[in-house]
């Protein structure tokens, strides 16, 4: 009897915090791999409002896994569940606080990392209590060489090699067309983000918001940073070598080897994305081979 109490109790808690949304002017899911530089996007976009939140829906773990995603795990309970009052991640004056959440803010971002795009589009819902009067869905790729870079230093997986081609193959697929799991999406090249003020400022207006770089500085410490920097670039991110990962393990013959075994991926690499010539020298070893 006590359970059943207990259970009943805890329904009726459920249902009173939902009764309390957020709304807010303009609602951006964001959608990309781990180590894509999800982070530095989100709050570059957070920058364009004073008032605004950051929630992050990340895969679900098992437990001693740490960063060991697997893609049978790359799923989280949804939708998300936002009530006024909880601990969220906000930005402003160059830093990130965690505050109680209001009523209202002006913008919302809401971060998916690595989650399964099929998963994703089978969900009749992504998030729960948060009224927006604008959304936006964005797609971020970063290019294969660097991103898998970054992935492999930071993964503990022991088949981290054999995992990543199928990750940014599924997000590739959906950034060039091939599939729709998503629907209408801004899509954005993160290396031209990064490089590139013209390209922030034409997202900016796809969006509906005021150009800044108020926040494209700021390296904050979720999931320890940079994979290769951490935090010691915070408030001067564009002094990061974010285009010259793949330097690490050009001489690792598993990551070259993944490139010849999955020509697809170079090819759209080199399609897609602006290569130094020394990238451009590698891959097109790589085609060779």
């Amino acid at each position: 009897m006590r359970l059943r109490s207990h259970r009943w109790l805890s329904q009726i808690f459920k249902l009173s915090t939902r009764q309390h949304p957020v709304t807010t002017n303009k609602l951006v899911y964001l959608f990309g791999l781990k180590r894509s530089g999800l982070h530095a996007l989100s709050f570059w976009l957070l920058g364009h409002c004073t008032s605004n939140m950051l929630v992050n829906n990340s895969p679900a773990k098992r437990r001693g896994n740490a960063s060991r995603m697997m893609r049978t795990i790359r799923t989280s309970p949804l939708p998300t569940i936002i009530n006024q009052g909880d601990q969220i991640a906000t930005y402003r004056n160059q830093h990130e606080y965690f505050e109680p959440l209001p009523a209202a803010v002006d913008l919302s971002v809401v971060l998916f990392q690595s989650q399964s795009l099929p998963y994703l589009a089978a969900q009749p819902a992504l998030t729960d209590g948060i009224i927006a009067t604008t959304s936006y869905q964005v797609l971020l790729l970063r290019d294969p060489f660097n991103w898998a870079a970054s992935y492999l230093h930071k993964s503990q997986h022991p088949e981290a090699y054999l995992i990543w081609p199928d990750l940014w193959r599924e997000y590739v697929n959906e950034f060039v067309g091939n599939t729709h799991y998503l629907g209408d999406t801004v899509k954005v090249n993160y290396n031209c983000w990064f490089t590139d003020a013209s390209y922030r400022q034409q997202i900016s207006a796809q969006l509906g918001l005021t150009f800044t770089d108020e926040a494209l500085e700021v390296v904050t410490a979720h999931a320890g940073g940079s994979s290769f920097d951490q935090t010691q670039f915070n408030a001067s991110a564009q002094q990061m070598s974010v285009m010259n990962r793949w330097q690490h393990y050009q001489h690792e013959p598993q990551y070259r080897e993944a490139f010849q075994k999955n020509q697809d991926i170079l090819n759209l690499g080199m399609q897609l994305f602006d290569l130094p010539p020394d990238l451009q020298t590698f891959a097109q070893q790589c085609r060779a081979a």
